[in-house]
Formats: C-alpha cells, sequence, structure tokens
C-alpha cells in the first residue's frame, strides 16, 4: 500500500492534532463501584469525602470519596433531587412528593403535605424555607421544614431546576424559559432573552454569572443576572446539556455533562471546550458534583470519578521517535511495539483507531522482557491505523498501516 503525497501530509497533521488533543483531553475517569449499574439523577457532597446519590432504587451514601457506597433507603422510589437544611436531609422523588431523614438516612418520613402528585424534580434551600419545583404543577414552598407545602407560583409549568444568584431565585422550565423572583416566589417574571431554547434542563449559579442547559439547544451564560443570555454551546458534541458544574484547583473550570457525548470542560467561561474522553467520551450524564479536585458524574449507568490535578489528568507526550512498530507495514498475523526505554510499568494500555476515529482496539496489555507488547490483528481491514499507547502519565501516538 502506497499513500500520496497529499496523503502523508494530511495524515501528518493528524498526528500532530492528536498529539495535542493527548495533552489537554486525556482524563482518567474510574467507574466506581455502584450497585448494579444503577441510573444516577442527583450527587449532593456535603462535608470531608462524604457524598450521596440519588438512583432509580433509593439513596446511597458514600464516606470514602466514592470508593464504597450503602444504600440509605427509599429502594422502591426514583430520587431525583437531594438538599440539605441543617443536619436534615431532603429527597425529591419521581411520582410526586418529598421523603426527609433527620439521621443520615437511618429512617424516612414522609414529607408531602400540600404537594401535588407530580414529580418533584429539584429542591433549593433558602434560609427558612425550602422550594421544590415540580412538574406541571409548578413551584412550592415550605417554611417549617417540609411538614406543609404551599404553592409558590408558575403553577401549570413543568420545573425543572431552582438555583439562587444573590437574593435572586431563577427556575428553568420545560418549554416556557427562564424565570426570576426576588420575593422569595412571591412573584415571578420571564428572565430567558437570548436563549433560543425553551427547554431548560439545569441553572447552575457561580459569582455573577449564571450558566444554563437546555434540552436541544446547548448551553448559555449570563452575566447580568438572567436579564441576557449568550450562547456557549460552540465545540460541544451535543445539544443537549443535562448537569453543569465548576471545579479544578483554581475552581475556575465549567464542566457540563451531555447525552450521549460525555462532559466537556472550559477555563475561558464557554468560549472554547474540551471534550474529557477517556472512558466517557459517549455516555449520557444526568448529574456532576466536585468534591476538592475529585469531578464525579452520575451517568446512565453509575457513577465515574475523575481528577482534576493537572498533575493527574495531563500526560506528558513522548516522543514518536522513541517508539517503533514492526513490521511496517504490518500484516493479518498482527504486529509489535517497542517501548520507550523510560517506560516502567508493566502494562500499557493500546488504544487503536481508524484516521476517522473508529475505535478498532482499546486494551491494557502486559509489558513483554520489559520492552514490547505483541498485538493480533487477524481480522482488521487493509488501511491506515492511529496507534496510541499509553503507560502511566506518558503517551505516544503514530500513524501505521495494515497491507
Amino acid at each position: 500500500m502506497k499513500l500520496s503525497s497529499i496523503s502523508r501530509f494530511i495524515l501528518g497533521l493528524f498526528v500532530v492534532f492528536i498529539g495535542v488533543s493527548t495533552t489537554t483531553n486525556a482524563q482518567p475517569w474510574t467507574k466506581l463501584s455502584f450497585p448494579e449499574n444503577k441510573v444516577v439523577y442527583a450527587l449532593f457532597p456535603t462535608t470531608g469525602d462524604r457524598i450521596y446519590a440519588g438512583t432509580e432504587a433509593g439513596i446511597y451514601r458514600s464516606g470514602d470519596n466514592g470508593d464504597n457506597w450503602t444504600l440509605l433507603g427509599l429502594p422502591t422510589r426514583t430520587v431525583q433531587t437531594i438538599a440539605m437544611k441543617g443536619s436534615t436531609m431532603y429527597c425529591g422523588l419521581a411520582g410526586g412528593g418529598v421523603q426527609r431523614s433527620a439521621d443520615d438516612g437511618v429512617t424516612w418520613t414522609e414529607s408531602s403535605n400540600g404537594l401535588p402528585s407530580s414529580t418533584v424534580y429539584t429542591l433549593l434551600v433558602r434560609g427558612e424555607y425550602i422550594f421544590a419545583g415540580t412538574n406541571v404543577s409548578g413551584v412550592y414552598y415550605s417554611t417549617d421544614g417540609g411538614d406543609s407545602w404551599i404553592q409558590r407560583g408558575l403553577p401549570t409549568d413543568w420545573v425543572y431546576t431552582l438555583a439562587l444568584n444573590g437574593s435572586t431565585i431563577f427556575a428553568g422550565t420545560f418549554g416556557n424559559g427562564v424565570y426570576r423572583s426576588v420575593d422569595n416566589g412571591a412573584t415571578w417574571i420571564i428572565s430567558d432573552t437570548g436563549m433560543v431554547n425553551p427547554f431548560v434542563k439545569t441553572i447552575y449559579s457561580a459569582g455573577t454569572s449564571l450558566y444554563a442547559g437546555t434540552l436541544g439547544g446547548g448551553s448559555f451564560r449570563s452575566i447580568n443576572t438572567g436579564s441576557e443570555w449568550t450562547d456557549i454551546s460552540a465545540g460541544l458534541g451535543s445539544r443537549v446539556v443535562n448537569a453543569i458544574t465548576i471545579g479544578g484547583v483554581t475552581n475556575n473550570l465549567l464542566i457540563v455533562g451531555t447525552k450521549d457525548a460525555g462532559a466537556y470542560r472550559s477555563s475561558d467561561s464557554g468560549k472554547t471546550w474540551i471534550q474529557f474522553v477517556e472512558n466517557l467520551g459517549n455516555h449520557t450524564i444526568n448529574t456532576l458534583a466536585t468534591i476538592g479536585i475529585n469531578l464525579f458524574a452520575g451517568t446512565e449507568g453509575g457513577i465515574y470519578r475523575a481528577s482534576l490535578d493537572p498533575s493527574g489528568v495531563n500526560e506528558e507526550i513522548t516522543s514518536e521517535n522513541e517508539l517503533s512498530v514492526f513490521p511496517q507495514p504490518f500484516s493479518s498475523s498482527g504486529f509489535s511495539v517497542k517501548l520507550p526505554s523510560s517506560w516502567k510499568q508493566s502494562t500499557v494500555r493500546l488504544m487503536l483507531s481508524t484516521i476517522l476515529g473508529g475505535k478498532v482496539i482499546d486494551a491494557v496489555l502486559s509489558v513483554q522482557n520489559n520492552e514490547y507488547v505483541f498485538v493480533p490483528t487477524n481480522d482488521m481491514p487493509s488501511g491506515v491505523y492511529i496507534l496510541r499507547v499509553q503507560n502511566g502519565n506518558q503517551s505516544v501516538s503514530r500513524t501505521i498501516i495494515k497491507e
């Protein structure tokens, strides 16, 4: 197989792109040991390494940064949202109602007097008030710790999310955009100028900025208390944005979770985006949370965790000349990879993809004789491929050819 000069030039550019992407995209996501790959709708960190997860079958707690999880209760209910008021925990449920616990989930009490049978999608605590956003029944609030609830506006709206920015409460709705209230929900005004999609799944407040994720319109930002919104979706792989958070070492990374395209991060308030690709590239993310420099993603199949510490996520790029592939081109029997002499770990992660990005191999292989690995390729068609090999936080990428 012989490549033209133009093809070689294009391949060279592609390898450069892969190398740059490796330093910025590589995120060592770990799938946590979470029961039966349950759908996770809510993540709620509290103090230390403690975090709670609301799932399709109850609420779970981890006290060790997500390494181990314990079912607290509500195993037959879907927990859509979690909130804390003092030492009392509240869970909003699918199908209607709120449950509360004053003993860290040991016992639960129905706390739904006055609430409709609508699903409670979001809970917000502000001082003595607890607000609940429901589907088709608007906003409710309680001033007695959840003993009773009173309708508090938007009575025919499906309220997906509630957020507090200063003294202003924001409500994101399904089909009617964003509303805001400066009087604890007594009155609401529309607040979605510039937001071209009215199906608002999440709103996140960060200082003087507000961020919103929509079901089909991407993500938006407001820097004037919701008076105007700017589309910040350019570069996202999905226009369905389910979750937003901010984290990182300097707490300046804007992170969004999408449907079918995993998570993205931005260090410039959404002007540019980089995808978290390792192990999470095509997942649907329902919720995000951070504990220190650790990022948690609740998905359709469990919980993942990644470090936001630059020393833990950025890879060092090894020179292509330090890695050899032989024979080249290779045949159906496979090929061997001679590793850089500086690589000391006993296993490597080897990823092989087509030049258009289709995954062919993603495997952890043992290093033989401290220097090479063998890769069988019996069923691979002839063509040009991108090989990437990772050892610890070092990696190298290059093009290879099958005859």
